[in-house]
């Protein structure tokens, strides 16, 4: 039986596109406090999403506070969905390096094929993303809708409603409910 080992590594397309930062080093410090978060800045930064993590495990997360928001902090929320993530990243790595093996093996330079593989192994990342997106769309007209018209249920509903089909199409009903 001929063992196969596992690519160790990923080489992209030769044709690149450069573009130079300016160096910290190269900075003032006014742009410095105005590009980056103070030691201080951080520390709440971390605190405040550490309250969020507890508040949201104790149950006691009010869903309608800006401040309580919870996009971007999902997976150290459950564990289930840290681990499939990091699996489905995996997965689109192993898909790439396997692609990128045969063509080695073969003698060929595509990299064009590379990037299907990696899309056609990412999707679900993409289609989460872009439901998620259309949850936090549809919030913001419902949060306008209760800005507008004093936010009477009727003005609120017929927003809702009238973003309901392009939602249902993107199956982000489920998030909602």
């Amino acid at each position: 039986m001929h063992e196969v080992r596992a690519p160790t590594s990923v080489s992209f397309n030769p044709v690149t596109k450069v573009s130079f930062v300016e160096s910290v080093y190269d900075m003032s410090r006014r742009e410095k406090r105005a590009t980056w978060y103070t030691e201080k800045e951080l520390v709440r930064v971390k605190a405040d999403v550490w309250k969020i993590i507890r508040f949201h495990s104790a149950g006691k997360l009010d869903p309608y506070n800006d401040e309580n928001c919870i996009r971007g902090i999902e997976n150290v929320l459950s564990t289930n969905t840290r681990l499939e993530q990091e699996n489905e990243r995996k997965v689109v790595i192993q898909a790439v390096l396997a692609k990128q093996e045969l063509h080695r093996k073969i003698g060929v330079l595509a990299p064009d094929s590379l990037a299907v593989a990696s899309a056609a192994h990412s999707r679900k990342a993409r289609t989460r993303a872009a439901d998620m997106g259309a949850f936090d769309e549809m919030q913001v007209h419902m949060e306008a809708a209760k800005k507008c018209e004093g936010g009477t249920l009727d003005t609120i509903q017929r927003i809702t409603l009238a973003k309901l089909p392009e939602l249902f199409n993107r199956k982000i009903v489920a998030h909602i409910a």
